[in-house]
């Protein structure tokens, strides 16, 4: 299961996983209800200034405009453009086309957001990598202890990402 909600980077995922039946590619962002909702982007008379325009996507106006103010002197208002984009919730997505074993979550300082909108009641995900890099020191202490809470261990993996693991209820009652 793939989801990007931006257009020219969901072409790429679709073309690169065609002929992959097993891989689900959804246009559409995780977000708290189905819908639409507005995602802010690099805009297009600026993307030649940015070296990684098309993987700057924020449901924040301002993540985006400094994001653009590192790579641009002055950015001016039209740096940001804002797009429509479909969304799914987590029931949605879960209920169509889960359970799901891995989650993965890459959202440039929304991933707390998104790991907030995951329901744990019925079949959480026994792994769970998200970015804590771009989230606040507060936003990663509400993420460390919803999953601890959850019973997942955690580990940063590396300066960007942190690993949760966590044991099959069946067998987390076993153990010693």
């Amino acid at each position: 299961m793939l989801l990007e909600p931006q257009p020219g980077p969901y072409a790429s995922l679709d073309a690169l996983w065609e002929d992959q039946s097993r891989v689900v590619r959804l246009r559409c962002a995780l977000d708290a209800e189905c819908g639409q909702r507005s995602l802010y982007v690099v805009s297009y008379t600026h993307k030649h200034l940015h070296p990684f325009a098309d993987q700057i996507a924020s449901f924040s106006r301002s993540y985006v405009e400094a994001e653009c103010s590192r790579y641009i002197w002055r950015p001016t208002d039209d740096c940001v453009a804002s797009i429509a984009v479909p969304t799914i919730d987590w029931g949605t997505l879960v209920h169509k086309h889960g359970p799901f074993d891995v989650v993965t979550i890459d959202a440039d300082g929304f991933d707390g957001e998104i790991l907030h909108l995951v329901d744990f009641s019925e079949a959480p995900p026994a792994i769970i990598l998200y970015e804590h890099r771009h989230l606040t020191p507060e936003m990663q202490g509400r993420c460390r202890r919803r999953l601890e809470q959850q019973g997942y261990t955690l580990k940063q993996v590396n300066k960007a990402d942190t690993l949760a693991t966590r044991l099959p209820q069946s067998v987390a009652h076993h153990r010693v």
